[in-house]
């Protein structure tokens, strides 16, 4: 069993050092030469491709703010699609949770505010809206915030709205637009 194991891993460095040994850069500065591999150079990453490939961080953009009875939205009415982290200011309840979705063509701000009958009333989503890509959410206890960051993909109405799904209670925040890249 041990000369068929060893039979494999020599076959298998065979064809990483024939398949290396193919694999040759030229003309590059930065060249290191492969531990155990004769004549085969592979670049060194430089600083300007390390930093070049790396996401750019969320963009601190708006925060909300809860005081236990209402939701405000602090920032810009109108941002351009990117990827953004929103700070949640809870001074009320504990455990609340920023929910933003995109309202389909038609419908307006004015559109969800009716489906409540008081304010903190549990109401689900409408048809029309689609909820915004969440990518992270933890608490920050440096800055005593909750943070959130979502990924806005497409042009559109947006709205804010907090949540306290084991309260089963809903704050209405804000609307905002979202607008695509510039034309060049």
């Amino acid at each position: 069993m041990d000369s068929t194991c060893n039979c494999r891993r020599l076959a298998v460095e065979c064809i990483l050092i024939a398949a290396l040994s193919g694999c040759r850069a030229t003309g590059q500065d930065n060249l290191l030469p492969s531990p155990g591999v004769s004549g085969v150079t592979m670049p060194s990453p430089s600083q300007d491709a390390r930093e070049a490939t790396s996401p750019a961080p969320p963009q601190d953009i708006f925060e909300v703010t809860f005081d236990g009875n209402e939701c405000t939205l602090s920032g810009p009415t109108e941002i351009p699609t990117g990827e953004y982290r929103i700070p949640l200011n809870d001074q009320g309840h504990g455990g609340m949770y920023v929910w933003i979705g995109r309202v389909l063509e038609g419908r307006t701000w004015q559109d969800a505010l009716d489906l409540q009958e008081y304010p903190s009333q549990w109401v689900p989503a409408p048809d029309w809206t689609t909820k915004a890509k969440i990518t992270f959410h933890e608490y920050d206890a440096e800055i005593d915030r909750t943070l959130f960051t979502y990924e806005f993909e497409e042009a559109g109405e947006y709205q804010v709205w907090l949540e306290n799904k084991s309260a089963m209670k809903l704050w209405p925040c804000a609307p905002f637009t979202v607008f695509g890249p510039q034309a060049d």
